[in-house]
């Protein structure tokens, strides 16, 4: 049961005369005039104490199940004290209707509404100089309150509509002081929350749904990649979602807010995504997101697909270094080289989706990529190209690529009907410069993982050289006519890893 307000004061002592003696109705023409704040505020305490007296039951009675309109009422009455500063009746009314078993669905989530409003608005305290009343703006009552006000939404209230809405007006009043950059994070959840009930109740109060959108459009585009410095992908796409809600709901309500500031974020989300530094980021992020859909959906492996992605990624590494060859700015280059690195990371991944896929020809072409392509001369750039070259992540990305490309060509061999180790003993003509390949990748991988000192790097090389000649190694007789560059490769691999 919710009580609604009442703004005439003759029609109220009109409306008091006739419900006198029925005690349900009178109670409820109290809490709306209460609500409505017609009532003298020097009489509300009296009021509130009398409508106590008329509803609370003596200590030790109960209230009959014909009677349990009262809890209803009862938690209207604790939100209207919690309103006017009164904690101690409020409490008491809570305390009450905790105990009680009878209590209907809505006075439940009253209660909880109570709870906010307690965190909201008691507190009052004097001003030490000035002696002023004034509430305070207890930020962690607010974040409270509002983690309150979370749970209550997400169960939507009973579907009850006046409910939602009064929930989510109390999410954006308890949210006011906390509309900076410091707190942004902290209200993402629940302004989601609430500006989705309020459309799924299809609410007229067009002003609060466009502020919770307006605002949602900020804190998306607040939100930065750590790694990319600039909003990321599904961030800057769910702002623009948001701008547009409201750019829709002012044609309901043209007067609801100022039209401009939308506008302005607009333009702001039109120049973010013609950026070519975010252009980078959004490729990146797209790219992420179809790779990652393939490996971990339980459908086969789009091959396509695949290619595709190693292709787009190929094409803006390319586009990104032989871009502005006269940029030598350092934050221009070590922002152009965060990018680089985390493309080369995707590329790598997409090399490593390609082969568990079989996709043997297609990997090798892009490990081939790879490796080239991390070899920097960048006309104009010296910096930018000390960066790369001095990059221990890149020179990581370079040996395991190299590593993968050995193994896959080796998986080839073996795909043609060839046996490696037999090829190793009795080369093939056809398949000669491929074998020379293959040791050419495990000797050069191995002389850079020494170089950037990484010693597990060089143990990974090891495992994967002995792991590729092992069945050569195994036969007494084929391992004498090993390769005179493989015995060298393997005694300086064994020294490397003796001092690791």
């Amino acid at each position: 049961m919710r009580v609604a307000t009442i703004s005439d004061k003759k029609k109220l002592s009109d409306l008091q005369r006739e419900v006198e003696k029925d005690k349900k109705l009178s109670a409820i023409l109290t809490l709306q005039a209460l609500r409505s704040g017609i009532i003298d505020e020097i009489t509300v305490e009296i009021t509130i104490n009398n409508l106590l007296k008329l509803l609370m039951p003596n200590t030790g009675e109960s209230v009959s199940s014909e009677n349990s309109w009262i809890y209803d009422l009862l938690s209207e009455l604790a939100r209207i004290c919690a309103r006017f500063g009164n904690e101690k009746t409020a409490t008491k009314i809570l305390e009450f209707l905790k105990r009680s078993k009878n209590t209907s669905p809505t006075s439940i989530l009253l209660i909880e509404l109570t709870k906010v409003d307690l965190l909201l608005f008691t507190g009052q305290k004097p001003d030490v100089q000035t002696g002023q009343v004034s509430n305070i703006f207890d930020l962690e009552k607010r974040q409270e309150a509002l983690n309150i006000l979370q749970k209550i939404l997400r169960v939507k209230l009973t579907f009850n509509p006046l409910l939602i809405y009064e929930a989510c007006l109390m999410v954006w009043n308890a949210s006011l002081p906390l509309l900076n950059e410091n707190h942004s994070k902290e209200l993402l959840k629940p302004f989601i929350i609430a500006s989705k009930l309020l459309e799924e109740i299809e609410s007229n109060d067009c002003s609060l749904r466009i502020r919770f959108h307006f605002e949602l459009t900020k804190i998306f585009l607040s939100l930065k990649s750590e790694r990319t410095g600039v909003t990321d992908f599904s961030s800057l796409k769910n702002a623009k979602t948001n701008i547009i809600k409201c750019r829709e709901l002012l044609h309901f309500d043209e007067n609801s807010f100022d039209k401009n500031k939308i506008y302005v974020l607009l333009e702001k989300i039109k120049m973010i995504e013609g950026s070519s530094k975010h252009s980078y980021a959004l490729t990146i992020q797209t790219l992420e997101l179809k790779l990652k859909s393939f490996t971990t959906s339980e459908n086969s492996i789009n091959s396509k697909e695949l290619v595709y992605i190693g292709n787009e990624i190929k094409a803006m590494i390319n586009k990104l270094i032989s871009g502005d060859r006269t940029s030598e700015m350092e934050d221009q280059s070590i922002s152009d080289f965060q990018t680089l690195l985390r493309a080369f990371e995707l590329l790598s991944t997409t090399v490593e989706t390609m082969v568990k896929s079989s996709n043997l020809n297609e990997s090798i072409e892009l490990a081939n990529c790879i490796v080239e392509m991390t070899e920097f001369n960048v006309d104009g750039r010296t910096f930018f190209n000390t960066l790369c070259r001095e990059s221990q992540e890149l020179s990581i990305i370079r040996v395991n690529t190299m590593l993968l490309r050995a193994s896959t060509k080796i998986k080839l061999i073996d795909q043609q009907g060839h046996s490696f180790a037999h090829v190793l003993v009795e080369p093939l003509s056809e398949i000669e410069d491929t074998r020379n390949e293959i040791a050419v990748d495990f000797e050069t991988s191995a002389k850079l993982a020494v170089a950037i000192n990484q010693k597990w790097l060089v143990f990974n090389v090891g495992v994967a050289f002995w792991n590729a000649y092992l069945p050569v190694f195994r036969t007494e007789d084929q391992s004498k006519q090993i390769h005179g560059r493989i015995l060298v490769l393997l005694k300086n691999l064994f020294l490397n890893l003796k001092q690791t």
